[in-house]
Formats: C-alpha cells, sequence, structure tokens
C-alpha cells in the first residue's frame, strides 16, 4: 500500500534522490524547501509520514515536526540531520522524543547524506 509521504529539506539537491527512492517504492511524495512550504502542503494534503531535516533554515525540524504533528497527529515523522554524533546525542534524543519522532536518523549512517 502506497504511503504519501512528506519531505522537508531546505537543500533541494538532496531532497530529488529521496523523492526518487521513495517513488520508486511506490509512495507518493511531495518536497517542501521550507516550514512555509511544508505547513501550506501539509495545510492541503494527508500525509502518512513526515521526513524532515533537522537543521532547516529559520527552523530545527523538531519544532516543525511538532507543528506537523499538532496539525495531523496521527502522522509518523522521521528526523534526519547530516550533522556528525548526533545519534548520539542527549540533545537529539530529547528532542526527537518531545514530538514522538518513529525513527531518528543520520544522514550519514542512513546513506541520505546531502
Amino acid at each position: 500500500m502506497a504511503s504519501a509521504i512528506l519531505c522537508v529539506d531546505d537543500n533541494e539537491a538532496a531532497l530529488h534522490p529521496r523523492k526518487l527512492v521513495l517513488e520508486s517504492a511506490g509512495h507518493k511524495v511531495q518536497t517542501a524547501v521550507s516550514a512555509a512550504v511544508a505547513r501550506e502542503l501539509i495545510a492541503n494534503q494527508r500525509f502518512d509520514l513526515a521526513i524532515v531535516d533537522y537543521y532547516l533554515a529559520g527552523i530545527r525540524g523538531n519544532e516543525l515536526a511538532a507543528e506537523l504533528k499538532a496539525f495531523r497527529p496521527g502522522m509518523a515523522v522521521i528526523l534526519l540531520s547530516g550533522a556528525d554524533g548526533l545519534e548520539d546525542s542527549n540533545m537529539w534524543t530529547v528532542s526527537c522524543t518531545r514530538v514522538k519522532a518513529r525513527r531518528l536518523c543520520s544522514k550519514r549512517s542512513s546513506g541520505l547524506r546531502s
């Protein structure tokens, strides 16, 4: 069954390969290069999953994820970051726990590095 997925990253070049991989697996994917675009999409469409970069311009990904989940409580969230050592960081774990992120992923270890 295809999931509707929202991918948010201010690095547009990083969004394209993620979208291609997810679409090749049969999912419907929308991309957002900013928090503003993500908010607009979430207000008008239903998503099963949001994959959100942690370091976005002007807002942290966990803050945006909390906003998105408040609007769509049943939506799952995965937070990503290319920063070194975040998967071992207490700050990273606490931030993700607060938004009930389903997964904590490093772009480095997941092959999603941008």
